[in-house]
């Protein structure tokens, strides 16, 4: 990601220190410089939350946008006890300000995994799905289900929200109340999905897979310009 171009939305906040503060590239006694310019509290623990830099209803506080893979987010640094209201977001895991930069880390790896079915989510809950943001970009497209699943997609662009709920429910007709369908048209949608995706959705490695498939998928094409 790249820290050279920033904005801040409070005119007072140094925007130059806040990505010093969550740039990997820094030294820790840089992060700690801005740390303290930023008057954070050494003691104190603080979470970054990532949202798309359109949202209008940016969550208050030290805050700027950031250059990223994903394309412009907002990082904005809040005490780890405040409440993040956002309509879509990645919430980081609380930190010290010295270690801000992993908060930041599993915001943006959190938000570039949301979706309409999930549009919040912590880098808490995520644990080894965060894993994921390190595969490469060229390595990841070689997964064998990643392939079939964005074949699925680009035929069927509006499949994704039966998907989140396929890999997410314990059953078919889990699936099927969730989504408000007869249980019959799941299960055959689901057998179709089968021979397409080459694994089966109806089982617990299955739903794995797809699972992984489309935390895959998102954060190779998820964009926030």
């Amino acid at each position: 990601m790249s820290f050279q171009d920033v904005r801040t939305n409070t005119p007072t906040v140094d925007g130059s220190a806040i990505s010093a503060l969550l740039d990997p590239s820094q030294s820790a006694e840089d992060r700690l410089s801005a740390a303290k310019t930023l008057n954070l509290a050494l003691t104190t623990r603080y979470r970054v939350i990532a949202q798309p830099s359109s949202t209008t209803t940016a969550t208050a506080g030290l805050s700027t946008v950031v250059a990223t893979v994903a394309g412009a987010v907002r990082a904005t640094i809040l005490l780890s006890t405040d409440a993040a209201s956002a309509p879509r977001a990645g919430i980081g895991i609380a930190a010290s300000p010295a270690d801000l930069v992993r908060s930041w880390s599993s915001a943006l790896t959190a938000l570039r995994l949301t979706s309409d079915h999930e549009p919040v989510l912590y880098g808490d809950d995520l644990g080894s799905l965060l894993l994921l943001a390190e595969i490469s970009p060229a390595g990841a497209p070689e997964n064998c289900d990643l392939q079939s699943l964005g074949v699925v997609i680009r035929e069927t662009p509006r499949i994704l929200p039966m998907l989140d709920t396929l890999a997410a429910s314990d059953s078919l007709r889990a699936a099927a109340a969730s989504l408000g369908f007869h249980h019959s048209t799941v299960q055959s949608r689901a057998e179709e999905l089968n021979g397409k995706l080459g694994f089966d959705v109806r089982t617990s490695r299955g739903r794995t897979r797809l699972s992984v498939a489309l935390a895959l998928y998102r954060l190779e094409t998820t964009r926030f310009d």
